[in-house]
């Protein structure tokens, strides 16, 4: 009894600190190096931890504020209670990762990471200044492009491995299982984010209308990988197949709603999906 609830107090605690999706965000990363056949500097793996993390927190921060202490979702509370320190620790790991960026990273990394936060953090300042909080304009469709770029931007711009369209329907497929996999937390949580004013997918299109999408979507994404992991080979059909099953568990979510917001599990088992992309350095063929 004491260590299911130390246990389920940690993974509550690990996820409104958004540790889970670093370690999803690490875990495609190594997909992503293993697929473009690059090598980077070991301090990459820090740079891109500290910037998920960044982007994340920060975009939990502002959502925050709407509420304030009187919000229902738990991390809009925490975040708003330890707003000061969290937004000072935004700060500096942003120096941080800043610094070592410019430091070990080459110059063409270096201009195409300036390009992507710039729009970063145009999009959270327009969020922010024009009080776009309470408004819906496809958050999750601009996070999971953000989400994927960002872990894949070093790899494209130093592999010299496979850079062809396949790399690019591979992408499409992560964006769409990212964007999926927001947008089916967002129906678990309706409720909550009725009562916390905040804007999101489900909320604006509707549970039933939102299911549908998601499974369409699925199926495409999955009819697709399949397709691909016929006409490429050795580690890239592997790749395909990894996406895949990963469509596959995002459909088990749909699927299982009920039992899920139950058991408040959905958080961890959407991030854990994002885990696989890992087990390309395992299961990848000769």
């Amino acid at each position: 009894m004491v260590l299911n609830l130390f246990l389920k107090n940690t993974v509550r605690i690990l996820q409104t600190l958004s540790l889970d999706v670093v370690m999803g965000a690490l875990a495609m990363g190594l997909f992503a190096l293993k697929w473009c056949n690059a090598s980077l500097p070991r301090v990459w793996w820090l740079i891109l931890a500290m910037a998920v993390w960044i982007i994340y927190t920060a975009d939990h921060l502002i959502d925050s504020l709407k509420k304030k202490e009187r919000a229902v979702i738990f991390r809009h509370r925490m975040h708003y209670r330890f707003r000061i320190p969290i937004a000072v620790f935004i700060v500096v790991l942003a120096l941080i990762t800043l610094t070592l960026s410019v430091i070990y990273l080459n110059q063409r990394i270096i201009l195409a990471g300036a390009l992507l936060g710039f729009t970063v953090l145009a999009y959270l300042l327009f969020i922010a200044l024009f009080h776009l909080q309470e408004k819906y304009f496809l958050k999750e469709l601009f996070i999971a492009i953000i989400y994927v770029l960002g872990i894949w931007l070093a790899p494209l711009v130093s592999g010299s491995g496979y850079l062809s369209g396949f790399t690019f329907v591979l992408l499409a497929g992560f964006t769409l299982l990212v964007f999926s996999e927001g947008v089916l937390v967002s129906r678990y949580e309706m409720e909550l984010d009725k009562h916390d004013a905040h804007p999101s997918f489900a909320r604006y299109f509707g549970d039933k209308t939102t299911g549908q999408i998601v499974k369409y979507i699925l199926i495409t994404v999955f009819i697709t990988t399949i397709i691909m992991a016929f006409f490429t080979k050795s580690m890239y059909r592997t790749g395909f197949i990894i996406e895949a099953v990963m469509t596959i568990f995002l459909f088990l979510m749909l699927k299982i709603k009920k039992p899920l917001i139950k058991s408040d599990r959905y958080h961890l088992l959407g991030e854990m999906i994002f885990w696989l992309p890992a087990l390309l350095h395992i299961f990848s063929l000769p």
